[in-house]
């Protein structure tokens, strides 16, 4: 390093740096349309950026103003920017940078930031992340991809690459729109990174076109140095090779198209892109030869790319199916079975599916993407292994054997070839259709009247790569990057054939001479979405009319493997919420099993990793073996790792990593990730004992701290805080930072060093007493949601107190509404009498008339524990009308049921649940105070019915979500 001061050597780097920049301003203007500069675009070396980050460092920590050199600080922070793995940015930027927090702020670096972006044209954040983010978006923004990116931007452009197209790349704002997305189910950061649509698709399409030449969009020296990064990873070379072989073929393609008897100019026909492919229907007989009607559901893993809001709704909320009986579906169930049987026949324009409280916009989304194929009739091909599928176009050959249904008696004088079927299914009826090897008049007459037609002479149908689907008559469905062919044929001398994709001009073939006398067509370039093939044959001469046929072909883009597999493979794990972050799992908030070939062992692993690939710890959860429910799950998981080593570095890491495998079945994995987040707290240990410290990414003024205690919950305490404290408590407690709608709440375990300390783990909670309103329930519903939601550290003590302020305040709920007596009973519980549950039975009822329900409650209330949790809920409803007949209207006693057992089991769920109908549902419970003291002992008796925990609920058995 050279001897001069360091101001003056950095200020040789400021004047290097801006003639280079300004250059590359030139140059782009020239050549790349102004696309904007990015900091990391400094063409330095190796050797010369440790040169630059030494003398930037050695700058800082002496105290000299950098105000006239603050183009280095602009590079240095971009290049902090680009190693950036998941931690917080300010974190790393203060430890790498001695002295900054003395001398420099925040402000400062994005004020540098943006006199760049002024003075050279350089890149700007934008999207909601940008102002979320209002200072680090900078820095990462001119990091152009930083390290822990580069992987997911890999993977997508790799299932992106058969839609990849040279046009696409020539406009990097509608590419990167177009990435965007298909972000859903990636890590946080990259969601958020994505937000920066120009920026992503101009960064995407440097990485595509290669470095063969000065790129227009990106320096070559950066370009090159993101790619090397890229190669370390081999999954995220062999991506990026071969999503760059695909612009390649793209782009010859586009240089020789050609008119040929086997090509259809498909690339110019561009049909409307679809969301999901509509819901199928097909029939299968039982044992006792009566139909049965499966409906085919889509498939929702689309809506990751596309709705992200809906597909997180589908995996978070219960949903209720049109034609189903019975209670509504587990949250996430949709997602993974794809195979519904109906119990009856959903009304005209009934929409399938619907979202148990869900957003009016979003049932509506979900309406429209998922309704009952059209109708009457409703036309079935019967196949070989004797299962009926729907034909889409109503159509039937002379010949075929298919099944009808419609929501009308046929005539009673039935033509004899169609016969009544029986069917499983209320509110429609079956008729088997023989359809005769002749079709006259008559016959042609008949099917007409029944709304179907006959398709005679001609055939169009799907040849060499097996379609994803085809009903065997008039619709076919590829996946994009597919090489369809169709082959049409007749039985009739034919002369030629005239055939049209959409509606583009009319192709005129020779018919073959030789056998098989079959046209076959391939085609290539066809756009994404659907489409339509019009087939014409012109008759040999003196033969008769002209003969027509139509083929409808969908081409849906291919969907990506999911790490966690699928019903078509021999493993797959299913998982609720369907995208789990780190916290929620190590809170016990994830419910996740895994399906395969029943008795077979598999192979469990759970590790820790605090960037990619790079493992903390990892741990085999052994004793498991197909099919793994959800209880199994989660007592291996808690005995074998969360309670133990693991817990130690469960802080430091950012994704946990599920993975299941077996030699002859293959592997899938389920990747947590901790969210990023505008706040976020970080437990640890030292001497001292626990510490709190709070990482704010956002350098907020307005931020807000408060403390509550395990021994007073209900209690907030402001303190302040800066970005170095470490909060500590002796007791522990909760710590809760808020700014603008963002919170971050953490628990902090008390310091348990020896034994005398452990009381300080098992203080008892107090809440303060308050009035018998709707108000004070809802302030202690606020608080115990927030105490649940608190991230939860890896330490069992913070577990036990956190549970204990739970119960605390379900305690409270209960015996402020159920009154003096119940109270006193609940207090006896509190203390550990184990004659308390015998108290509350006496307390349920006031009345004689409550008494004789009460009785009925006491003698039914073991048998609660058998039932599912919906089951519950409907004997509770059926209690609950005895008790109040006329609730309010429009509100079912289900409804009323649900809530009152939420209120007495998870109180912090209670109003998340209910939103703001919580109001009602608590008023209803202070009128009808015995609603809430039946729901209250149902819970406690089936809680004591249990031997063993199994599962992540206050009360045993009672783990709603």
């Amino acid at each position: 390093m050279s001897s001069r001061p360091p101001v003056e050597r950095v200020r040789a780097l400021d004047e290097r740096l801006a003639k280079h920049f300004q250059n590359l301003r030139h140059e782009r203007s020239q050549s790349g349309g102004g696309r904007p500069i990015f900091a990391l675009e400094h063409g330095l070396n190796r050797e010369q950026r440790e040169d630059l980050q030494a003398n930037v460092q050695e700058l800082i920590k002496s105290g000299q103003p950098v105000g006239e050199a603050w183009l280095p600080l602009v590079v240095y922070a971009a290049e902090v920017g680009y190693r950036y793995e998941g931690e917080e940015y300010w974190q790393t930027f203060e430890s790498e940078t001695p002295g900054w927090t003395a001398f420099g702020t925040r402000d400062y670096v994005r004020e540098s930031f943006r006199m760049f972006a002024k003075r050279f044209g350089g890149a700007e954040p934008s999207g909601r992340w940008a102002g979320h983010f209002s200072i680090i978006s900078w820095p990462i923004t001119h990091a152009v991809l930083p390290t822990d990116l580069q992987f997911h931007l890999a993977r997508i452009l790799f299932d992106y690459r058969h839609q990849l197209t040279q046009e696409l790349l020539s406009e990097p704002e509608v590419f990167g729109a177009k990435l965007a997305a298909r972000t859903a189910g990636t890590s946080s950061r990259f969601v958020n990174f994505s937000q920066n649509r120009d920026l992503l698709g101009q960064v995407a399409a440097a990485l595509l076109i290669g470095t063969d030449s000065d790129s227009p969009l990106l320096l070559s020296s950066t370009l090159d140095r993101i790619v090397a990064d890229l190669d370390k990873v081999r999954r995220a070379k062999v991506w990026l090779r071969e999503a760059r072989a695909s612009v390649i073929r793209n782009r010859v393609k586009g240089l020789s198209r050609e008119k040929s008897a086997t090509r259809s100019e498909g690339g110019l026909s561009h049909g409307r892109t679809l969301q999901l492919a509509p819901p199928s229907l097909s029939l299968t007989r039982d044992q006792d030869g009566v139909w049965r009607v499966s409906i085919d559901l889509p498939d929702f893993e689309m809506l990751r790319r596309t709705s992200p809001d809906l597909h997180a709704a589908l995996g978070k909320m219960r949903c209720k199916l049109a034609g189903v009986n019975g209670p509504p579906y587990a949250r996430g169930r949709v997602l993974f079975e794809p195979q519904v049987v109906l119990d009856s026949w959903p009304t005209s324009g009934e929409p399938l599916l619907k979202l148990e409280n869900g957003d009016a916009a979003l049932n509506q989304a979900l309406g429209d993407e998922c309704r009952l194929p059209a109708g009457p009739p409703w036309v079935f091909k019967l196949n070989e292994s004797q299962k009926a599928v729907e034909v889409i176009g109503k159509t039937v050959r002379p010949g075929g054997i298919y099944v009808l249904v419609t929501d009308t008696d046929l005539p009673s004088r039935t033509i004899e070839w169609i016969t009544p079927s029986s069917l499983r299914c209320s509110g429609v009826k079956a008729y088997e259709v023989h359809v005769p090897t002749s079709v006259g008049p008559g016959e042609l007459g008949a099917l007409r009247g029944l709304g179907v037609s006959v398709v005679v002479d001609i055939e169009i149908r799907p040849v060499g790569p097996v379609p994803a689907a085809w009903d065997g008559e008039g619709r076919v469905e590829w996946i994009a990057g597919d090489q369809p062919v169709i082959a049409i044929s007749s039985n009739r001398e034919i002369h030629k054939c005239t055939v049209a994709l959409d509606n583009e001009a009319p192709l005129d073939l020779s018919w073959p001479t030789s056998e098989p006398r079959k046209l076959f067509i391939r085609l290539v370039d066809v756009g994404v979405g659907s489409h339509k093939i019009s087939a014409s044959l012109v008759p040999a001469a003196g033969g008769s009319s002209v003969v027509s046929g139509t083929l409808s072909v969908e081409i849906r883009e291919p969907r990506a493997r999911s790490h966690t597999g699928s019903f078509r493979e021999a493993l797959v794990m299913l998982c609720s919420p369907a995208s789990p972050t780190l916290d929620e799992l190590w809170a016990g908030s994830v419910s996740i099993s895994a399906i395969g070939p029943a008795g077979v062992p598999v192979h469990v692993v759970a590790s820790l990793e605090d960037r990619p690939g790079r493992a903390l710890i990892s741990k085999p959860l052994r004793g498991l073996s197909l099919p793994i429910e959800p209880g199994a799950f989660a007592a291996a998981f808690d005995d074998q790792f969360r309670s133990v080593e693991p817990s130690r570095v469960y802080d430091d890491a950012m994704t946990c990593t599920i993975e299941v495998s077996n030699p002859d079945l293959g592997s899938i994995s389920l990747r947590c990730e901790r969210e990023f987040v505008p706040l976020r707290w970080a437990v640890g240990r030292d001497r001292e004992g626990p510490f709190a410290r709070l990482h704010d990414n956002v350098g907020a003024r307005s931020l807000r701290v408060e403390r509550l205690s395990y021994s007073r919950p209900d209690l907030r305490e402001s303190i302040q805080v800066d970005i170095v404290s470490r909060l500590r408590s002796n007791e522990g407690g909760l710590f809760n930072a808020t700014w603008q709608e963002f919170r971050a709440a953490v628990l902090l375990p008390p310091f348990v060093h020896d034994i005398n300390s452990i009381r300080l783990a098992t203080v008892r909670p107090w809440i303060t007493a308050g009035p018998r309103s709707v108000d004070t329930i809802l302030k202690w519903l606020e608080l115990s949601d927030l105490w649940a939601t608190a991230r939860l550290p890896g330490d069992a003590f913070a577990r036990h107190a956190r549970d204990n302020v739970l119960r605390a305040f379900a305690t409270s709920v209960c015996s402020v509404i159920g009154g003096a007596r119940w109270a006193a009973g609940e207090q006896q519980l509190v203390n550990g009498n184990q004659g308390a549950l015998l108290e509350l039975s006496k307390a349920i009822g006031n009345t004689d008339y409550e008494g004789i329900i009460a009785g009925d409650v006491k003698r039914r209330a073991p048998g609660f524990a058998s039932l599912s949790l919906d089951g519950r809920v409907s004997e509770c409803a059926r209690l609950l009308r005895r008790i109040a007949p006329n609730m309010r209207p429009g509100m079912p006693p289900e409804w009323h049921a649900e809530f009152m057992l939420r209120l007495a089991s998870s109180p912090s769920q209670a109003s998340t649940w209910a939103g703001p109908w919580s109001r009602v549902g608590i008023d209803m419970a202070i009128q009808h105070a015995m609603m809430l003291r039946v729901a209250r002992y149902i819970v406690l008796a089936v809680h004591f019915a249990n031997d063993r925990p199994i599962n992540a609920s206050l009360y045993e058995g009672w783990a709603w979500d």
